[in-house]
């Protein structure tokens, strides 16, 4: 089952399902909030499956990650990461970069038209790619599960 919903209402749903009996599989896309679902569902989110389209926050290996880990560390709270503050944090840099190549003599159309420059830009192991005809920036995506411990797997 394809469940395109927010985090409460995707887990009230999976729930309702399994006291239903439903054995089924679950689907979710990445809008849902992975670690809010998580928690909402804990251990009956065993196997519900989450399409990301932002890497793992914990993914150290990615240049892009660990300057966001290492960042939140320095806000004392290095255990808040997760897929909306990572997806957040990339979409700071890409805004970031749009600005800096717009110039001083900022205008909206500056602006725009910067960021649409920005072919197969690597933020640190995170490419966008955006051109006037697409402003969609990544292909990445991919699939996440929610273990028997109600933790987010890849």
């Amino acid at each position: 089952m394809v469940l395109i919903s927010a985090y409460r209402t995707a887990g009230a749903f999976v729930k309702e399902a399994l006291r239903r009996g439903y054995n089924g599989q679950f689907y979710n896309v990445s809008y849902v909030g992975t670690q809010a679902l998580a928690r909402e569902l804990g251990a009956q989110g065993s196997g519900v499956i989450i399409s990301q389209v932002m890497p793992h926050p914990g993914n150290a290996t990615l240049p892009v990650v660990r300057e966001y880990l290492r960042l939140l560390q320095a806000t004392g709270k290095p255990d808040d990461f997760d897929y909306v503050g990572i997806e957040g944090f990339v979409a700071a840099k890409t805004f970031t970069e749009g600005l800096r190549r717009a110039g001083k003599d900022l205008t909206r159309e500056r602006l725009v038209a910067a960021l649409e420059g920005m072919r197969n830009f690597d933020l640190g192991g995170f490419i966008v790619n955006f051109t006037p005809e697409n402003h969609v920036g990544s292909k990445f995506v991919e699939m996440t599960i929610i273990n028997s411990r109600g933790q987010v797997i890849r």
